[in-house]
């Protein structure tokens, strides 16, 4: 179901904290949008991978958020490569966004650094034509790509 809004995170929690009070106000105005996080944070010092899963299952209906999937890339590993980047753009491509909104590409963590690139660099990966995804291509024109810092 196409969204107005997709929220990238490099780990679980990632759009809770960053973005997390205007994805509370953009529901409350009626936007739509859906949350895709890269990896499963299973380096985080707080919390096992399944108690974030169940915090960003939980995360997400409180958001309002049509859907939320995981990559499930390396935490720790993250990096703007043709793979992911195609990853990334399958999952655009799923979503059907208006705008995506992504960690800003130069911050302290590695992990954040990388998925703003990746997000960044998937835009031509989202009109490719001659792909295996089954979701047809998604036009950039117009498309946003914001940095959540």
């Amino acid at each position: 179901m196409p969204v107005d809004v997709l929220f990238f995170g490099a780990h679980p929690d990632d759009v809770e904290w960053g973005v997390g009070g205007t994805a509370l106000l953009m529901r409350a105005r009626g936007v739509s949008c859906s949350i895709v996080d890269l990896t499963r944070g299973e380096l985080g010092s707080r919390g096992t991978p399944d108690e974030r899963k169940h915090e960003a299952r939980v995360a997400a209906e409180f958001l309002g958020a049509q859907a939320r999937e995981n990559l499930e890339l390396p935490d720790g590993g993250l990096e703007d490569s043709p793979a992911n980047r195609m990853l990334i753009a399958r999952a655009i491509r799923r979503h059907r966004p208006k705008f995506v909104v992504a960690p800003l590409w130069e911050d302290r963590h590695p992990d954040h650094a990388a998925a703003g690139l990746m997000v960044r660099h998937s835009a031509l990966y989202c009109t490719l034509k001659k792909t295996d995804d089954p979701n047809p291509p998604h036009p950039t024109e117009g498309f946003s790509v914001l940095s959540a810092a």
